[in-house]
């Protein structure tokens, strides 16, 4: 049951994250690895230290109701994710340590740690190794480009060429395959049954081939765009994707095998009997069953005893009256990435001369989906990734509006020498209640924290990024947003 609600909850990266995609061939896998170790297994031992490891075992249990408390408003909270991980793991290899001893759990360690392969890197270090090597594959690939005579530019991770650009949605999205390549290393040297330093040639080896192979998509969408336009990268864009894939992971069969050919194999030897096997006593089994069974009634308890209630919320009402309004459609890509309910975004001149633009997106209340996705694409990510090039963040300004804050978060950027002031909004509808503790401040984890605590999950979100062009100074910038925005957002009931 606790593999249950783990997959559960890594479902939701699965299904909406393509870098993590791949997720759903890593249960698969870890059960093979478990099949063929089972044959091969080492006689059970007693367990040497019980108390420490039913100790380890009541405490992650312990710390699963908590943690799938935080899990329901918070569902894309990286740090969940690894907390959910880690106690699912250590109660399993207590369980297999009490069971067999020593010599088992080392036996089934690998199947079990291989699982968190598929867990979604820590946020921060996704940003620092995905975001800069992205950057890195677009910089050899302009290069490449301007070597053939085709004229191309890098605008932070996207390319512009003479008839468009490689979408937005590709800055956001890092270097596919890199995710899947490190976990089918680890896989193949297991098969394998490399030594530890093959299966980290290995490991290097996927990374290389991951860059390599986005190279040659990026290479491949330069060409599409520059003979059949921009527009026709939509048409190459899931192909060129499931080619490098494919590729990525053919090249890092045909180097495992290559080093399978060169290795030497270890002789085995198998670990002698220490001692008689334990036995978990079934009491302690059916505790732990109706734990987690309460772990789940508990928090369906808490969070649908605070529904029903009346809860505050807002729109956005474009002025499409004024004659520069225009119309800024989504990518099937970008849409097809940020999956909203309901999207829109424009740009218009203001009449002082200056420019603004803004997109305001809407996603219904879903269990999980709603909140990964409103809360994944935010200015200093993907603006940054495209071109813009970020200066200050000046912290949250709110506005009221009939007696509602909503808090916004204020950049400034610089865009082809223009100064461009973001002011950004993660908006999650809250009661009347939570209004004076979530307000002040926009989506974060101190109000994921206390939207727990108040009981509020599966809400709708919506996202509202404005852009202010030309006015210079913070100040000046600020003072404008907060005179323009009363007569363009509405409070509404949810």
């Amino acid at each position: 049951m606790v593999w249950g609600i783990l997959v559960t909850h890594l479902s939701v990266y699965w299904n909406n994250d393509p870098q993590y995609s791949y997720g759903w061939l890593v249960p698969l896998l870890c059960a093979y690895m478990i099949a063929e170790r089972r044959s091969q297994r080492p006689p059970a031992s007693s367990a040497h230290l019980p108390k420490v490891a039913l100790t380890i075992l009541t405490l992650a249990a312990l710390a699963l109701l908590p943690t799938w408390i935080l899990e329901q408003p918070n569902p894309d909270w990286r740090l969940i994710s690894w907390a959910l991980a880690s106690e699912t793991v250590l109660i399993t290899g207590s369980i297999l340590y009490l069971t067999g001893g020593r010599n088992r759990l080392l036996h089934f360690a690998f199947p079990l740690l291989f699982f968190l392969t598929a867990v979604p890197w820590p946020f921060g270090v996704e940003w620092l190794v995905i975001q800069k090597l992205t950057g890195f594959v677009v910089a050899v690939t302009v290069e490449i480009a301007n070597l053939f005579g085709i004229a191309a530019l890098q605008h932070g991770n996207v390319i512009e060429v003479n008839n468009g650009f490689l979408g937005v949605d590709e800055a956001c999205s890092g270097i596919r395959s890199l995710q899947a390549s490190f976990m089918a290393s680890l896989f193949i040297g297991d098969l394998y049954k490399f030594r530890v330093s093959r299966r980290i040639s290995l490991i290097a080896a996927g990374a290389v081939l991951a860059l390599l192979c986005n190279c040659a998509r990026a290479m491949l969408l330069v060409l599409v765009a520059v003979n059949k336009g921009a527009d026709a990268i939509s048409q190459w864009h899931d192909r060129a994707g499931f080619t490098i894939l494919t590729g990525c992971m053919l090249g890092l069969w045909l180097v495992a095998n290559w080093m399978r050919g060169r290795e030497v194999q270890p002789s085995k030897i198998m670990p002698k009997d220490t001692g008689s096997p334990s036995r978990l006593h079934p009491a302690l089994l059916w505790s732990l069953g109706a734990w987690l069974v309460m772990v789940l009634a508990a928090t369906e308890l808490w969070y649908r005893s605070h529904e029903h209630r009346t809860f505050q919320t807002w729109t956005f009402t474009w002025p499409a009256e004024r004659a520069s309004f225009s119309e800024q459609p989504f990518s099937t890509e970008a849409a097809g990435l940020l999956k909203f309910d309901e999207g829109r975004a424009a740009q218009w001149h203001e009449r002082d001369g200056s420019s603004r633009a803004a997109f305001f997106l809407q996603w219904k209340p879903r269990p999980s989906r709603s909140q990964s996705l409103a809360r994944t694409h935010r200015p200093e990510i993907c603006l940054a990734a495209s071109g813009y090039k970020l200066g200050s963040s000046f912290g949250t300004v709110d506005l009221t509006v009939n007696g509602l804050t909503i808090p916004f978060e204020h950049y400034l950027f610089e865009k082809d020498g223009r100064p461009v002031h973001i002011f950004f909004c993660v908006w999650q509808p809250h009661a009347n209640e939570a209004t004076r503790l979530a307000s002040r401040y926009s989506w974060n984890r101190s109000a994921g924290l206390e939207f727990a605590l108040l009981g509020v999950r599966n809400s709708a979100q919506q996202v509202l990024e404005y852009a202010i062009f030309d006015v210079g100074a913070g100040s000046n910038a600020v003072d404008t947003f907060t005179r323009e925005m009363p007569r363009l957002i509405k409070s509404i009931p949810d």
